[in-house]
Formats: structure tokens, C-alpha cells, sequence
């Protein structure tokens, strides 16, 4: 329900910002509400156009500052969720690990008939 608010929120702001592209009421109240439903990159592009109409503008000020090492952080924890052990990659990861040995193993090439695909996947 709160989700539904913040979304109705955005577009009102965006749309008061298409009319006066330089409302900074409707830039913070919009960089507001993208943080609290964890749209961190906008939020931020909202602070930084806020600190060009004004430069004193604390919040946004304060925000500037805060944001970069939250974006960092969740930056890097997708990174980590996708590449390891639970991530979609993680298989990537393992077959790799079982296929270059057999490419250089003479005894076990891949062959026409499919015998060492076979075996590489009684290896998973």
C-alpha cells in the first residue's frame, strides 16, 4: 500500500517538473521518495539537480554525501550475490572447473557420441 503512495508521489513530481523544470520542492520530495523505495541512482541524480538550482540546499548537500557509499555497497552486494556460490553463475563457475581439465586430459576428449558429456555431467 505505501509502495502504491510513493509510486503516485513520483509521477506527481515528475509531472510538476515537466511544467517547472526548476521546482526544487519536486526534485527533493521526489528524491525522497525514491530512497524510500531503494532507487538510490535517482535519488541521487534528484540531490545533484537540487545542488545546481541551489547550492546551499543542505539536505541535498548531506545526501550527496551520504548516497555514493550506499550505491557502492548495494552495488557490490549484487555483484557478490551474482557471482557466488548462490548466484545464477555459480554453475558457470563449476562446469568450468570440470571442463578445462578434460580439454587437456588426451584420455578424456569430447566425443562424437557424447561420452564425455556424459560423464562431465555425472561429475555435477
Amino acid at each position: 500500500m505505501k509502495l502504491e503512495k510513493y509510486k503516485k508521489a513520483i509521477e506527481d513530481c515528475t509531472k510538476s517538473i515537466e511544467l517547472d523544470d526548476k521546482y526544487v520542492k519536486a526534485y527533493y520530495r521526489r528524491a525522497q521518495c525514491y530512497e524510500a523505495t531503494e532507487k538510490l541512482d535517482e535519488c541521487l541524480a534528484d540531490y545533484n539537480k537540487i545542488l545546481e538550482l541551489d547550492p546551499s540546499h543542505k539536505e541535498a548537500q548531506n545526501a550527496t554525501l551520504r548516497l555514493p557509499p550506499l550505491i557502492e555497497a548495494r552495488n557490490e552486494k549484487l555483484k557478490a550475490e551474482m557471482l557466488g556460490s548462490s548466484g545464477p553463475w555459480c554453475h558457470v563457475d563449476r562446469l568450468r572447473s570440470i571442463v578445462t581439465p578434460l580439454s587437456r586430459s588426451p584420455s578424456k576428449r569430447w566425443s562424437p557420441s557424447g561420452k564425455a558429456a556424459l560423464s562431465l555431467l555425472e561429475e555435477i
